[in-house]
């Protein structure tokens, strides 16, 4: 756990290395993340584009939502209970680039366009060798893979790059 200092802190040396361009976009999008939601390693890394959006569905105006999966449920599937939390809008800005950054990268590895329910089911994000992965099975395969658990960060994983990212920034306690 961060202080209140520790964490306003992050925040905004977030905000200036990326804007610096010392952090990259997946570590500006990840610190993001967890800041704003204060979820677990578990439920971040299981979350999809498809679970991503800019809808009114749940207030009166647009605003960027996601459904993201608990983590801890009792005799529970992967992604069995989602649930809805909002983000301000420029935290929901960051992970729309995000988006559509993974979706070019795994376009341009795969050498084709993506299919829209493909990118749906895309995870936030990937596993290291899940674009490796992709690149050599059958294109009629690739939705029943990203549609399982396999393509998504490990949390322990996701947990790392975390780390790594906030000792770029130079937070001192």
């Amino acid at each position: 756990p961060f202080s209140d200092q520790e964490f306003e802190a992050i925040g905004l040396n977030a905000a200036h290395r990326f804007a610096e361009g010392k952090l990259s976009l997946e570590e500006y999008s990840c610190i993001s993340l967890f800041k704003a939601t204060g979820r677990r390693p578990e439920q971040i890394s299981s979350i999809k584009f498809k679970d991503f959006s800019y809808s009114s569905t749940y207030t009166k105006s647009p605003m960027y939502v996601a459904t993201i999966p608990r983590a801890k449920v009792r005799k529970g599937k992967f992604r069995s209970v989602l649930k809805p939390f909002a983000f301000v809008n420029y935290i929901g800005q960051v992970v729309e680039k995000h988006i559509k950054a993974q979706t070019t990268i795994v376009e341009n590895e795969l050498g084709r366009k993506l299919t829209h329910e493909e990118k749906e089911e895309l995870p936030l994000f990937l596993e290291s060798k899940a674009i490796e992965e992709m690149q050599s099975m059958l294109p009629h395969n690739l939705l029943d893979y990203l549609k399982s658990e396999l393509p998504h960060c490990k949390a322990q994983t996701l947990t790392g790059k975390l780390n790594r990212a906030v000792k770029k920034l130079g937070v001192i306690s």
